[in-house]
């Protein structure tokens, strides 16, 4: 973080304060990620700047927010393994998408015609960096939003 920053600041980095924004983007990994370095970064980001997108537990969320809006039904929040919420997600997209998602090999072509309805089904879930913390949701939306000007 603290190199990014300083990189950002260097004249050879073309970031133009004025018009350029930085995105800090991670997993809310709970057993890797304790609270306290969550609000470290927190008010890292806000002292900075810089917009934090986090996905409570993973990214893969995100990915399965372009099939379905149901998450409830995984039951996240009662898995404790960030490991098995992962895999949980992950057996979810396959399912949807036709055995189409293999991990680490991202077909963007699946979920590109898909990217409005993630939004709109990121939505209606936790948003906040804040709450993100502690709840089960994604701001990718944001990130999103902000590239593609939607």
């Amino acid at each position: 973080y603290n190199a990014l920053v300083e990189f950002l600041k260097s004249d050879n980095s073309g970031f133009a304060v004025d018009l350029d924004k930085a995105f800090l983007i991670s997993d809310r990994d709970t057993q890797n990620f304790k609270t306290t370095q969550y609000e470290e970064i927190l008010k890292k980001c806000e002292n900075q700047g810089f917009v934090w997108i986090v996905s409570n537990p993973s990214f893969q969320l995100w990915l399965l927010l372009h099939f379905t809006d149901d998450i409830e039904s995984l039951d996240l929040a009662n898995i404790k393994s960030c490991k098995k919420q992962i895999l949980k997600i992950e057996t979810q997209i396959r399912a949807l998408s036709g055995n189409g998602y293999t991990h680490g090999n991202l077909k963007q072509s699946m979920f590109r015609p898909l990217i409005e309805r993630a939004i709109k089904n990121s939505e209606k879930y936790c948003l906040s960096v804040n709450d993100l913390k502690e709840n089960i949701g994604t701001n990718f939306s944001v990130l999103v939003k902000y590239i593609s000007c939607i």
